[in-house]
């Protein structure tokens, strides 16, 4: 019950970005770590470690030795392992792997990718709880953008379609349409995982994301990226994703002073053109060419920049002006 209450207040006082620095003096990631491996089997524990953790590894000193991150990743996977069945320790301790590779100077380089991913996915596979969706695609995002080896690992297996399966029962939750969009954008770099996403019906999930939000600037910015990479890859899924032209310039027109949106928005209509004519021409008929040439507007700063001469080039060669 005492240690109860102490990782309970831990979680608390480290939630205070005053009084880390103080916390990390008394070495509180020790103690917090040596309290969760003798007391395993107790959610409480388990569950408001993590936390504890999660909250003070936002002072980016917490960790910076790499016995104690060792130790707190341990502890946090050892959690997952003993409690997989609890959404709200898989949910905290999902949230804490993101936070330590977003925050720990050497945080991304020294978590083991393969056993964390490992256990994200049994948590999102076993569980539909919207928190632990959101916490997970945060933390395997932030993941796959320090190792690139993950997508890989990410490409075997089918659970990106828990990912969409959650963005469409969640399609109000911000916050996890947030991280999954994100998630994707960097996936889709993967030629394998661009096609598991489209495979598993990711191009219908995307679009229908961004009609929805369309006022989310970074919603409408990491889907145009993921339209971009996944139609980079090849001709067949550049073809299908040409249904995602209509969102695409719905957002750069909503969005026409945001830099990223303007970017992305021509980059996606770039990549979909680049891969045959009728992609071409598709484009130029849901109006693709003012929205590039808006972008290039030296009035506005041209904020579309390479993208949008790319863009504009692609349909001049051929030969639709």
């Amino acid at each position: 019950e005492n240690q109860e209450s102490f990782c309970t207040m831990m979680a608390f006082l480290a939630s205070y970005e005053h009084l880390r620095s103080e916390i990390i003096a008394l070495e509180g990631a020790v103690v917090l770590t040596s309290s969760m491996k003798e007391h395993i089997k107790n959610p409480i524990i388990q569950k408001m470690g993590c936390l504890a953790l999660r909250n003070l590894s936002m002072n980016e000193m917490a960790l910076e030795s790499e016995s104690i991150l060792s130790n707190v990743v341990e502890a946090i996977l050892n959690a997952m392992i003993a409690h997989e069945g609890c959404a709200d320790i898989q949910a905290e301790a999902c949230g804490a792997i993101w936070s330590i590779s977003a925050n720990s100077e050497s945080g991304g380089d020294k978590i083991n990718h393969v056993n964390a991913v490992k256990y994200i996915v049994i948590a999102i596979q076993r569980h539909s709880d919207v928190r632990l969706l959101e916490q997970a695609s945060g933390a395997l995002w932030r993941l796959s953008i320090f190792n690139p080896n993950i997508k890989a690992i990410c490409a075997k297996d089918d659970w990106i379609r828990v990912i969409f399966q959650g963005m469409s029962k969640n399609s109000n939750s911000l916050v996890f349409l947030e991280n999954a969009c994100g998630l994707l954008s960097t996936l889709s770099t993967n030629v394998e995982c661009s096609s598991v996403i489209y495979s598993q019906g990711g191009i219908n999930v995307i679009v229908e994301t961004m009609e929805a939000h369309l006022k989310a600037v970074d919603i409408q910015q990491y889907c145009c990226l993921t339209i971009r990479n996944m139609a980079a890859g090849s001709q067949e899924i550049a073809s299908a994703l040409t249904r995602s032209v209509k969102s695409i310039i719905n957002a750069m027109k909503h969005h026409d002073l945001i830099i990223t949106v303007q970017q992305e928005g021509c980059g996606a209509l770039w990549s979909i053109s680049v891969n045959g004519d009728e992609n071409k021409e598709f484009v130029t008929s849901a109006g693709g060419i003012d929205v590039v040439l808006d972008a290039m507007d030296e009035r506005k700063d041209a904020l579309g920049g390479e993208d949008a001469f790319g863009a504009f080039t692609e349909l001049v060669t051929y030969g639709i002006l």
